[in-house]
């Protein structure tokens, strides 16, 4: 049965969830630049929605970060993963908002937001990760939350220690995160819709259909499920002309023993935005 939804049924808790990201690696002293879509779970501990709503001058807070993930696809590298390791930050700020502004000014903003984020790499292709030998920073001036027309920048290149069950670690490339640009993407500008085809004991068959509402000619999309399931089945990346995309895809049933949505956020252009959340049937 169908079901798709428009962005403005969408339930509230993903109306900051889809991001952008453009990324310059060295991967063996060869530059690359990726382009990745994904979605990402955060909570403010310290603030109710209600006192975000009352922030003041001179005032911080701090956002923890439960899940983040961006996936894209590279014609050299193949399928690139990066997930956040929360595990590796436990028990510590990974984002500060700071208000720039002092009393007798009333007005929070505008703000600055710096985040400390542990990224593993993941290249399926080559039975490799990468994983940071410090935080990700990055940071941006903000004048809203959530902070939509914000461009987060990295502050300083980080390098990455390779791994591999296939390989010794000697034999691996080294790799550097040399810049990127992360954005908040609105969840716009993409319709989705999802039809159960068929479902057994242990499969669930399911065909969708995109259709790239932009001002764009042709934009790249990366999709997953959502909460985020580990698994190279469950996300892709996708090429969206002017004309409907339709392809099918197989999960285990088990996945939806809690409830999942499909999660697709535009990987380029970066300058533009495009994303949707739809709910999957009920199994």
């Amino acid at each position: 049965m169908p079901a798709g939804r428009c962005a403005a049924t969408v339930d509230p808790d993903f109306s900051a969830a889809a991001r952008c990201l453009l990324l310059q690696i060295r991967v063996a002293g060869v530059p690359r630049t990726l382009s990745l879509g994904g979605f990402a779970q955060a909570n403010f501990p310290e603030k109710s929605t209600a006192e975000l709503d009352l922030l003041r001058a001179g005032e911080s807070f701090s956002v923890v970060w439960e899940d983040a993930v961006f996936h894209g696809h590279d014609w050299l590298l193949g399928p690139v993963t990066a997930r956040l390791v929360p595990q590796r930050h436990k028990g510590l700020t990974s984002s500060l908002v700071r208000s720039l502004t002092q009393p007798p000014s009333t007005n929070f903003f505008p703000a600055e937001n710096r985040n400390y984020l542990v990224f593993r790499f993941s290249l399926p292709r080559f039975r490799i990760e990468f994983d940071s030998q410090e935080p990700i920073v990055n940071s941006a001036r903000i004048d809203r939350i959530p902070p939509f027309g914000a461009t987060y920048a990295l502050e300083a290149p980080v390098r990455y220690r390779p791994r591999s069950t296939m390989l010794p670690n000697w034999l691996l490339p080294q790799a550097t995160v040399e810049k990127c640009a992360v954005k908040l993407v609105e969840l716009k500008n993409i319709k989705t819709t999802i039809v159960l085809e068929t479902r057994d004991s242990s499969e669930a068959r399911f065909s969708f259909e995109l259709k790239n509402e932009t001002t764009e000619d042709q934009i790249s999309i990366s999709w997953m499920l959502w909460p985020y399931v580990d698994r190279d089945d469950c996300r892709g990346a996708v090429s969206l002309p002017r004309q409907e995309v339709r392809f099918s895809r197989s999960f285990p049933v088990e996945v939806f023993a809690v409830q999942r949505w499909f999660a697709v956020a535009i990987s380029s252009p970066f300058q533009t935005d495009a994303a949707s959340i739809e709910r999957f049937p009920v199994l």
